[in-house]
């Protein structure tokens, strides 16, 4: 059921074709309005949506720098214990020739004395 106003305007709709013209007029420019809202939230959206994927793309490079600097250190670690146990093992070897050296000296020493 139409209210009492609502019929009457529909009626001189029908009789005044100025009046719905007016009303079709403005129902466009609303919906023309809409259309221009909407457009520029999609440009708006798609311009976030770049801005998330470049720095999605950054977060995935900075990562695999990251993890490119952790390996390093980690080569860089095992390499500095290598070298450490490489130097004590000289040292050792260093140790082993001076007393195979002086064991030489004192079998020398003795097999001469004898």
């Amino acid at each position: 059921m139409e209210n009492r106003e609502e019929r009457i305007q529909r009626l001189l709709e029908k009789i005044d074709p100025t009046i719905r013209k007016n009303k079709l007029e403005e129902q466009k420019k609303q919906l023309e309005d809409r259309l221009m809202d909407a457009q520029s939230n999609f440009e708006s959206q798609t311009r976030l949506t770049e801005r998330h994927k470049q720095a999605l793309k950054t977060a995935k490079n900075d990562d695999g720098k990251i993890r490119k600097e952790i390996d390093l250190e980690r080569a860089e670690a095992a390499l500095g214990q290598t070298e450490d146990f490489l130097e004590l093992v000289v040292e050792q070897l260093e140790e082993t020739d001076e007393k195979l050296e002086e064991l030489k000296k004192a079998g020398t020493t003795k097999k001469g004395k004898s």
